[in-house]
């Protein structure tokens, strides 16, 4: 999912930006893309589990 690679992405930038507001900033995004993330993973894993064996 999308918001996994977000959170990699700020997390990058959240150790390796120049000013401490950004590395705050990018931290606080890259917690929530992760919340995100996680979220897309579990609705995937029960989407799943509604499939019956015909329809999926």
């Amino acid at each position: 999912m999308h918001e996994c690679f977000a959170a990699l992405m700020a997390a990058v930038r959240a150790q390796t930006a120049e000013a401490r507001g950004l590395r705050r900033i990018f931290a606080r995004i890259a917690a929530d893309e992760a919340q995100h993330g996680e979220l897309a993973w579990d609705l995937h894993t029960w989407l799943l589990g509604q499939l019956s064996e015909e329809g999926g």
